[in-house]
């Protein structure tokens, strides 16, 4: 929806001389953009639990049955 609106807004306050240069930049920056905008947030949902996994895993194995000396030491 804003595509299209920005893109003409880009290219017509660029010199027509530069009119290839901005052309050119503007997908570099929007797939920059795309790729970031996935990256960034599932990093950051990922490293949030990664603390407690491990406590997790453990604890959730020693309630299965299975020896401390096996799920390793983690504190609870």
């Amino acid at each position: 929806m804003f595509s299209a609106p920005n893109t003409w807004e880009m290219t017509g306050s660029v010199a027509p001389e530069r009119l290839g240069v901005a052309s050119g930049m503007r997908p570099a920056f929007q797939n920059s953009g795309t790729a970031l905008s996935i990256g960034l947030p599932f990093s950051l949902v990922i490293a949030g639990p990664a603390g407690a996994l491990p406590n997790a895993l453990a604890s959730g194995l020693r309630a299965q049955g299975v020896p401390r000396s096996t799920t390793g030491r983690h504190r609870l």
